[in-house]
């Protein structure tokens, strides 16, 4: 028993030796004492103190996009919602409210819906155009309290195409921003974006410009001097611009023209017998005075028109497609207009197939 113990204590003693012996041969081997300096230097710039916050995102002003909007893109935009909302007038409320008639109605307008203490709260207040903007970019930050689960829309063109869509969804829309607040709410953005310096090159650039514009108006003002000039030019635009559209009616395709047409299907039909929806039907509409359709709420611009004896020619329906505002100032027509000649041509081709006995293109 003895030896055993003493084999035990043998070997305890053998190990403590050994590891001393190993960490005497180590300090030999390695030197653990510092360096004065790095080997291989390495230069840490100072960081700052503390990062800087961001800056929330300055909303878009959405007036003056809305009169240029695209209903159709307004409309597709609208599809997410539907999960939530309806929009037909006298339709089903859903988790949300129905959305007919929505633009200028107060924010908690439906009696009976169970609306969120924080829309109740706002119940006074009216769904302005800018009011839609700001909750439709962001519904907790423009509502804190909403129950809208909705994330928000990021881009203002895509707000402007709803807003401008809902706005249809009434029998009597909500005018259109006018001049003066377009004018105002640019202004307010134009202040608050930061000033930028003008470099000695972009003031060259500018007078070249300002120069070069300069010539043009001189050398115009010396072309409209010649008798007659004007007058002779514009009656010869007309007249070839006149033949131009006919020969681009006469070739287009009307089916193409039935594809565009459904942009217009938010506001009209074009069957016959046809009901008005936010714009009249269109049936048998080319070579007919404008506002000629009887019980149908007209826009005092096109009653204006009427009584002047203005009629649907296939060049004034190519105008108002290509720029309602411009053609027709004070019109209620959203649409922003069709830029390109053969789209308007294609859908006046199609157009003509919705009439019993449509003008001639002779």
């Amino acid at each position: 028993m003895s030896l055993e113990i003493n084999k035990m204590a043998a070997a305890v003693l053998t190990a403590g030796v050994v590891a001393m012996s190993a960490g005497f041969v180590a300090k030999l081997l390695v030197h653990p004492a510092p360096l004065a300096e790095n080997a291989y230097p390495i230069q840490v710039a100072d960081r700052p103190a503390a990062a800087p916050a961001a800056e929330e995102p300055r909303l878009e002003p959405v007036l003056p996009l809305l009169a240029d909007a695209d209903l159709a893109a307004g409309e597709a935009a609208f599809r997410p919602c539907a999960a939530c909302h309806t929009y037909e007038q006298g339709g089903a409320q859903r988790v949300g409210p129905n959305l007919w008639d929505i633009v200028g109605a107060s924010h908690a307008h439906i009696d009976g819906f169970n609306y969120s203490s924080a829309l109740q709260e706002l119940s006074d207040e009216p769904w302005t155009y800018e009011a839609l903007n700001a909750f439709l970019a962001n519904p907790r930050q423009a509502i804190p309290g909403t129950r809208m689960a909705y994330g928000g829309m990021r881009s203002v063109q895509d707000r402007a195409n709803l807003i401008a869509w809902l706005r249809t969804l009434s029998d009597d829309p909500a005018p259109l921003p006018s001049d003066e607040e377009i004018e105002a709410v640019s202004e307010d953005a134009a202040a608050e974006e930061p000033e930028a310096e003008e470099t000695g090159a972009e003031a060259d650039e500018a007078s070249v410009e300002e120069t070069e514009g300069e010539a043009a108006e001189a050398e115009a003002e010396a072309e409209a001097e010649e008798p007659g000039s004007e007058v002779a030019a514009e009656e010869a635009a007309a007249a070839e611009g006149g033949d131009e559209l006919l020969a681009l009616i006469a070739a287009a395709d009307a089916s193409e023209g039935e594809s565009l047409s459904r942009r217009c299907a938010a506001c009209h039909t074009f069957d016959e017998g046809g009901p008005n929806r936010v714009g009249p039907n269109l049936w048998n509409v080319l070579g007919q005075s404008v506002a000629h359709l009887e019980g149908f709420n007209f826009s005092n611009a096109a009653q204006a028109m009427q009584a002047e004896g203005v009629t649907w020619s296939y060049e004034n329906m190519d105008a108002f497609l290509e720029n309602p505002r411009g053609w027709m100032p004070g019109t209620r027509m959203v649409f922003p207009g069709l830029r390109s000649p053969e789209d308007r041509a294609a859908l006046i081709a199609f157009m003509r197939t919705k009439s019993e006995n449509p003008p001639p293109l002779d």
